[in-house]
């Protein structure tokens, strides 16, 4: 075996003159003994030659952020590398602030990478973009990703490509293979990996692999098939790498990945490899192994397959080929010290000359999470009153700047001062270059969370944001870029464009549309119902886009209230309808953290809103000390409730992905409403696998399976009693309904794309 790089001879090969200039540092992992931690714990042991600290902070060990920041500040580092962005994000959206833990924490150096594709779409990167401005530096773990991070204009580009470096021991001499006339091929990974999110077959073990090994053996049964499912059963990691030294070849077959760790052991022990073009693979493997990365198909898998067993010479060519590489790219004296040791001499360099006072001041631009709690409790205390006494929209007429003002606390994000719409227009044109003439483009404002959240699942990378940060209040005439985006449309556009949910923003942009290119067709979704016009605010809000249909600004309407467009048609107004999908959700799952014995239950609600149904939904859960209550309204709405539950927790304010995280480690979700159209909530518990109660209004199973609706669907919504003896009866056929949501999705995702293709042509057609 080749000398580990944790002995003293190993040290001094691999350092040679590479220098590191932060004396003490830590690095940021989430879990012990996940694939960060490996990678955390190889880096460890080649940086601690080279410093005086390296040590590995464990983001499971505080039970909040806070927590964690204290501990950093204790620790006299230089500098802190966070494995998992999020984690520093999470920090600067609910610690960062006025404080003066937060303002010791901006002593340090802070930097991270990107190690996978979460949080990539230009729309996440811009949620992101203080993140990329706290940290002094940040890469990628591969060019593909790379490129995907220069390329956005709103973050600045990455300091270059770091391929993770695992500790895999490697055969000092090339391994012994199976033999002339043989093949022994192997495929390693979690074959249910992803389906709590809505990802079917990710590894390709069920739509790729098995298909390919029955064509291959088809033609030459003496070809072996070795399968380690971690999703059947688990084995040890050095099982693995001993039948990666007896395998041929290694299969890849993933959607996309960062960096396939068993590509990298594979290579070590001289397999060549089939794979798709995902992560590193195209980075790293040497040139005669570029053939063998194949399109994600059977066919080209097979065809690779079938050369190699035909033609033995060119097998043990790339195999030595990879080998070699190995040692080059990731063995003892790899270059991948030298560049973290360059890029970790960089980042610190950028926080000596100016970071502490670039941190800062990010920090007091942001809304601290104590302030802004603060004031949210004494804004929600006084809405209950001013809604009863009609005053808030009187306030709302008077003052737009009151408006403004409280929706942001209530509703907006961290974005803080004048978005920078030069950056912004630039994204905006690279999303309208070439736009295809059957998409219609759909404008919403990402402030309203369940709009946003309905028009992402529903249109994808068709969705535009307007204004493009959800701090900015969407309710006013006037805006800094609405004159260039009505230019932009005007001269990019040749096909519909749909305003979902539609803002007084949204409609001045439509009117400056339709003065300057009539020809573009225009129409308004509406995400509301009728039984909403008891609020005199939701009333006006239709009213606005029916005018705009009488004097011509729009063409029409889509409704995601079922049937309401043939209410709509009855009074004069073309509709079509359309519902929400199942979305796919990339969340890193937990199960539920109460025990056998404690159910944990979500109830996310708006307390001011009777058609939430919250009161109700609360009282279902009274009198049950087995029950945690996990719930985003506020304690004083609860705390004279005297519900006698084991506990409730509240949470405010959270990023969607730490909303969608929460939803997935209930045991089952409350969304029994009076009114719904295509609840969110429901279908994102369903994306998660979660079991969710909802009224009949909200009935999202029937049209799919009539057992999930006999279970899920309570009818009496205005009942307590009722959705008590509901929940007993989801949680005693809990683990029925998590299949049936399982085996229905793809069911119920195909009755949505049939009615969105129907609804795009004719919108198209119009």
């Amino acid at each position: 075996m080749s000398v580990g790089v944790d002995s003293p001879a190993a040290a001094s090969s691999v350092t040679g003159d590479v220098v590191v200039k932060p004396r003490k540092m830590a690095f940021v992992v989430d879990i012990r003994g996940w694939a960060f931690d490996t990678i955390a714990r190889s880096m460890q042991a080649r940086l601690t030659p080279l410093m005086d600290t390296c040590e590995i902070i464990y983001w499971e060990d505080f039970d909040d952020p806070n927590a964690f920041v204290k501990h950093v500040n204790g620790q006299e580092l230089d500098l802190v590398h966070f494995f998992f962005r999020e984690h520093l994000d999470l920090i600067l959206k609910t610690v960062a602030g006025q404080s003066d833990a937060f303002f010791a924490f901006c002593r340090h150096a802070f930097t991270t990478h990107i190690p996978d594709y979460l949080y990539s779409s230009s729309h996440e990167l811009a949620a992101r973009a203080t993140l990329f401005d706290f940290v002094d530096g940040y890469f990628t773990t591969c060019h593909d990703l790379f490129d995907i991070y220069a390329r956005d204009p709103l973050i600045r580009d990455p300091d270059g490509v770091i391929f993770d470096w695992p500790d895999v021991a490697a055969p000092t001499t090339f391994p012994t293979k199976a033999g002339v006339g043989r093949l022994r091929v192997l495929w390693s990974g979690n074959s249910k990996w992803g389906e709590y999110a809505g990802f079917v077959d990710y590894k390709g073990l069920d739509s790729v692999i098995r298909p390919v090994l029955r064509q291959v053996q088809a033609r030459y049964p003496d070809v072996e098939f070795v399968c380690f499912d971690s999703a059947e059963q688990k084995v040890s990691h050095e099982t693995i790498l001993l039948e990666l030294e007896r395998a041929d070849v290694l299969l890849i077959a993933s959607e996309k990945e960062g960096t396939p760790l068993t590509l990298i052991e594979a290579m070590s022990r001289g397999c060549a490899v089939v794979t798709t073009p995902v992560g590193i693979a195209p980075d790293v493997l040497p040139e005669i192994q570029q053939q063998l990365i194949c399109a994600r198909n059977a066919d080209s898998f097979a065809q690779a397959l079938i050369s190699l067993r035909e033609q033995t010479e060119l097998l043990n060519l790339i195999q030595q080929s990879n080998w070699r590489a190995y040692q080059e790219v990731f063995g003892p004296g790899s270059p991948l010290l030298g560049k973290w040791a360059q890029f970790l001499n960089s980042a610190y360099a950028r926080h000596q000359e100016q970071g502490l006072a670039r941190k800062q001041a990010i920090a007091k631009a942001a809304t601290g999470s104590a302030v802004r709690r603060l004031i949210v409790t004494a804004l929600r205390s006084g809405v209950r009153v001013a809604k009863r006494f009609g005053l808030v929209e009187r306030l709302n007429r008077l003052s737009p700047h009151f408006a403004g003002f409280y929706n942001r606390v209530l509703h907006g994000g961290i974005q803080q001062g004048v978005p920078d719409y030069e950056r912004i227009g630039l994204s905006y044109q690279e999303q309208l270059q070439d736009w295809p003439a059957d998409k219609p483009l759909v404008v919403y404002a990402p402030m309203w969370k369940g709009v946003a959240a309905s028009t992402e699942s529903l249109f994808g990378e068709q969705a535009l944001r307007f204004p493009y940060f959800d701090s900015e209040f969407p309710e006013v005439e006037s805006h800094s870029y609405l004159d260039k985006l009505a230019a932009l449309l005007a001269e990019k556009l040749r096909t519909p464009l749909v305003y979902s949910g539609g803002s007084v923003l949204h409609l001045a942009l439509a009117q400056r549309l339709h003065q300057l290119n009539p020809q573009i067709r225009q129409f308004f979704m509406w995400h509301g119902s009728p039984a909403q016009w008891v609020d005199k605010g939701q009333a006006a809000h239709f009213q606005m886009w029916h005018t705009a249909y009488r004097n011509g600004t729009i063409q029409g309407m889509v409704t995601v209230k079922p049937g309401l467009h043939l209410t709509l048609e009855r009074i004069g107004i073309r509709a079509w309808d359309i519902f929400n999908p199942v979305p796919d959700l990339s969340v890193s799952h937990q199960q539920s953290q109460g025990g056998d014995s404690i159910v944990q239950i979500g109830l996310f609600s708006a307390i001011s809103s009777w058609y939430k149904n919250p009161y109700v939904q609360l009282l279902a859960v009274a009198g049950r000390p087995d029950v945690v209550l996990n719930t985003n309204l506020h304690e004083d709405d609860v705390r004279h409730m005297n519900l006698g539950i084991k506990a409730i927790r509240h949470y405010h304010h959270m990023p969607r992905p730490n909303f969608l995280q929460l939803i997935a480690q209930q045991d089952l979700n409350l969304y029994v409403t009076n009114t719904e159209c295509s609840p969110m909530t429901a279908l994102e518990s369903w994306a998660l696998g979660v079991p969710c109660i909802v009224g009949p209004a909200g009935d999202v199973y029937s049209a799919v399976s009539a057992r999930l609706a006999e279970l899920l669907v309570e009818p009496k919504v205005d009942n307590p009693t009722a959705i008590t003896a509901r929940i007993d009866l989801v949680l005693a056929h809990r683990d029925e309904i998590v299949s049936l949501l399982s085996q229905h999705r793809a069911n119920y995702n195909a009755l949505f794309r049939q009615k969105m293709d129907g609804l795009l042509q004719e919108l198209c057609s119009a």
